[in-house]
């Protein structure tokens, strides 16, 4: 049975991309997002 040795900058690099996914997908613009709604949006037809 092979073992993998963790370090401290696989952790990091680790770290860094757990926070950096989500935050991106926060930050990215909605293909939906629009500026005008249709009334029919708004009473959620």
């Amino acid at each position: 049975m092979a073992a993998e040795i963790i370090t401290k900058e696989d952790l990091e690099q680790f770290g860094q991309k757990l926070i950096q996914e989500p935050r991106a997908l926060l930050i990215k613009p909605n293909e939906e997002t629009k500026r005008w709604l249709k009334s029919c949006q708004v009473k959620a037809c």
